[in-house]
């Protein structure tokens, strides 16, 4: 096996792209592989091999230069990427609603500035919530990671060069030790901040940075010398380790941290077990390779076609369709193999750009020129005067809970935020507990609570089931531990407070995952410590959810009535809601005999039609698929009547 130094061209590396870009594709797209998400890992390693390799062959050679490495990384990422980005936004512009614009337009600003990471963290949601789908330059955050980590690379590799010609050292072995640590430590901080901020271990170089290093590692490791079985069997297992993730993981799986190792090594077994193989046969296929060939520009291209797509579903086209989401993946396939034809290999062969002087200022006049045009469309708040006013007001719904931020410390320190009547002093008569539902009740309760002169109580943490003994599984809730705490605490302040009502209240149907006999029994004892605490409990049902945002559907209806579907069409129908939530449906007998209320907001969200009422009076009831706004909320109040009534 040649030395990592020499970096002649691997096509088996070509082929480890192609499968690297077809599970993110595939994931994406939801056709296959619902763990495809590690496909962006895989490219990680092979990125931090191939960058590191080529700086030790120039550092070695000693003709590394800063400016050649820019040039190389220019040509390579820059003009692909300005296009997509530049063409995203014209689509954008012309097919978005205006807070969408905007956000699209500060996503872009963000990647002039190769931040989009840190953008999408700062924004929240997170890589898996749904609205995700709908940020068409969401996939650039790896990009990002990238280029923050090719800033750091040349000159940790310059001060090691410098250090190694000092030292009898060789560079190679003192880059095994530096990388070998700074990856571990990398790797420790990963897997800390995934058990306690999942959020930021997902979007942060510092907790993705070991992924690169592993291949950094790997470019300075020395010759194999093992047979090429025992190779072959290293890059079977290395396959395997890459394709069972895919296979096996979910938007659930804590990531990265420990799951990102799996397949981080099995892309280091395939580079480091070279051509040697059936694996490496496979990887060096026809088909693989031409997928590997065009990787970068299928990455650029699939993800806003399908982001566009999600925006405008369901009313013109149907994103949840296979057949939709198959047409997109070939567009996607077509517009990358133009991209990689036309835009990535003239650059890269300096057919055009020839000289690092004209490539540098075109790069520097295109950054401007996206960072600009972001900085445009975010300012204005997303060009709202082209559209009518009606179809802006019904699009920019706003969800009720928006207002109420989690408050893990307050709760625990039995300082929960009060609504209600505002005077300091005010006796409480009810508690609300829950997750974001819960704080979309806010306004009916509050509501309520003044009527009466009275003070409310809301200890709601987002992804948080309110029961005692119970741990919802998600990557944006309390871990285990801190729901625990969090439970007892809000035990505690009802029977510190004398709480007459407890209102619980949750997305029930997302609540038990695939425990529902344990999260029955955790709710039905959590009903009678409430009951025993003194206070009357009620719980309020799921409202009716849609698998679209009704407040962007109900604006494209409006704006283009004749091109766009009427969303009140594709409303929660009373069956599917049944459906949904046959869980609490099963436990209704065993809740009411434990001495709890249950309430039903869907006597009142469903219309004489049978379908989901998306809107009163031009006001809209939901701020995206489950969330009340505050007419929504509002609309319940003859639901919690009883709950005021001694």
């Amino acid at each position: 096996m040649s030395s990592p130094a020499s970096f002649a061209y691997r096509p088996d590396i070509d082929g480890l792209r192609g499968v690297a870009v077809l599970l993110v594709v595939l994931f994406h797209a939801h056709i296959s592989f619902r763990g495809g998400f590690i496909g962006v890992d895989v490219f990680f390693v092979i990125s931090g091999y191939l960058i590191t390799g080529l700086m030790r062959r120039d550092l070695e050679a000693g003709g590394f230069r800063l400016g050649d490495f820019w040039e190389r990384r220019a040509r390579r990422i820059l003009p692909a990427l300005a296009v997509m980005a530049l063409l995203t936004l014209l689509a954008g512009a012309w097919l978005l609603l205006p807070e969408d614009l905007e956000r699209l337009g500060e996503s872009a600003m963000a990647q002039s500035l190769f931040v989009a990471n840190l953008y999408f963290w700062r924004e929240g949601g997170g890589y898996f919530a749904g609205s995700a789908e709908q940020m068409p330059l969401l996939h650039l955050w790896s990009l990002a990671v990238e280029e923050q980590f090719y800033l750091l690379m040349p000159p940790l590799c310059l001060l090691l060069a410098r250090r190694a010609a000092r030292t009898s050292e060789g560079l190679a072995a003192l880059g095994r030790r530096v990388f070998g640590a700074l990856a571990l430590i990398s790797l420790c901080v990963s897997v800390w901040l995934v058990r306690h901020d999942a959020h930021s271990a997902f979007y942060w170089l510092p907790t993705r940075a070991w992924e690169l290093l592993l291949g950094s590692l790997l470019a300075c490791m020395p010759l194999a010398t093992t047979e090429p079985r025992q190779r072959a069997w290293v890059g079977i297992a290395g396959l395997g380790a890459i394709l069972l993730p895919g296979l096996l993981y979910d938007a659930g799986t804590p990531f990265p941290g420990l799951a990102a190792l799996p397949p981080c090594l099995g892309a280091a077994a395939l580079i480091w077990a070279g051509r040697s193989g059936p694996a490496a046969r496979l990887l060096e296929s026809r088909p693989l390779l031409h997928f590997g060939r065009i990787s970068y520009s299928l990455y650029l291209w699939h993800w806003p076609l399908l982001a566009l797509a999600a925006a405008l579903s369901p009313v013109l086209v149907d994103a949840d369709s296979r057949g939709v989401r198959v047409g997109l993946v070939l567009a996607a396939w077509g517009l990358a193999v133009l991209s990689w034809r036309w835009i990535e290999n003239p650059v890269r062969a300096r057919v055009v750009l020839k000289s690092r002087a004209a490539l540098f200022t075109a790069s520097g006049l295109v950054l401007a020129l996206l960072f600009a045009a972001g900085a445009g469309l975010s300012v204005s708040r997303g060009l709202p005067e082209r559209l009518p006013a009606s179809a802006v007001r019904l699009a920019t719904a706003t969800a009720a809970a928006a207002a109420w931020p989690d408050a893990l410390e307050a709760v625990l320190d039995g300082s929960a935020p009060r609504f209600g009547h505002p005077q300091a002093g005010t006796p409480v008569r009810v508690l609300l507990w829950g997750d974001s539902h819960a704080k979309s009740l806010v306004p009916v309760l509050a509501d309520g609570c003044a009527q009466q002169g009275a003070a409310g109580l809301l200890v709601a943490h987002s992804a948080t089931a309110p029961v005692v003994g119970f741990h919802r599984r998600s990557r944006h809730g309390l871990d285990e531990v801190a729901s625990r705490a969090w439970a007892e605490a809000v035990l505690e302040t009802v029977r510190r407070k004398r709480v007459p009502d407890t209102v619980l209240a949750a997305y029930w149907s997302k609540c038990h995952g695939r425990e529902a006999d344990t999260f029955g029994r955790a709710l039905i004892e959590s009903v009678r410590l409430l009951r025993a605490a003194g206070t009357r409990v009620w719980i309020v049902l799921d409202v009716p959810v849609h698998d679209f945002a009704p407040p962007r559907a109900l604006g494209y209806h409006a704006l283009h009535p004749g091109l766009f579907r009427d969303p009140r069409d594709l409303a929660a129908t009373p069956a599917a809601h049944r459906e949904r939530n046959a869980v609490m449906e099963a436990l209704r007998a065993q809740i009411e005999a434990a001495g709890a209320h249950l309430l039903d907001p869907a006597s009142l969200l469903f219309d004489e039609e049978g379908r989901a009422r998306l809107a009163v009076d031009g006001e809209p009831l939901y701020a995206d698929g489950d969330h009340l706004t505050q007419a929504g909320s509002l609309l319940l109040k003859p639901l919690f009547a009883p709950v005021f009534t001694p």
